[in-house]
């Protein structure tokens, strides 16, 4: 499904190490994977680089993604 996407959103709340995997395949496919995280989810070290949306609730989330 990852291959097929036309765009790959990266849940990291709760550091699932499935979805580090799975954002690094999209990578290696070109793909810019878009980072998302409920806030406070710490900012792992080897994201540090990379801008992620922060948000407090799902309808602040849509609001975010619509404007990328």
């Amino acid at each position: 499904a990852i291959r097929d996407a036309e765009y790959v959103i990266v849940d990291l709340t709760d550091e699932r190490p499935n979805v580090f995997y799975e954002a690094g395949f999209a990578a290696g496919l070109r793909k810019v994977p878009i980072y998302i995280a409920r806030r406070g989810t710490k900012r792992h070290f080897d994201l540090q680089d990379y801008p992620i949306i922060f948000f407090d609730g799902l309808r602040y989330l849509k609001d975010e993604l619509a404007g990328c």
